[in-house]
């Protein structure tokens, strides 16, 4: 199974979100989630579009890039 890992800011009130979007992805995407909660206004901001993701699994035939399979998820309700 493919792992991805994902850093999120939250706040004091967000800290339980990772218990709501491990298992959505899980079940969506079929992926090992890791996530690595950082304090609100540590990632760095950007002033252009940033890339977002990086596949690290190498051109494997049969899988669509991380990127495809993640603009068809929604999290609905989060």
């Amino acid at each position: 199974m493919d792992e991805v890992r994902l850093k999120i800011e939250v706040t004091p009130t967000s800290q339980d979100v990772d218990k709501l979007i491990v298992p959505e992805l899980k079940k969506q995407l079929n992926l090992r989630v890791d996530i690595e909660k950082v304090p609100k206004g540590t990632l760095v901001r950007s002033d252009y579009k940033g890339k977002r993701f990086i596949d690290e699994r190498g051109k494997r035939s049969g899988y669509n890039s991380f990127a495809d399979d993640l603009s068809k998820f929604s999290f609905a309700g989060v």
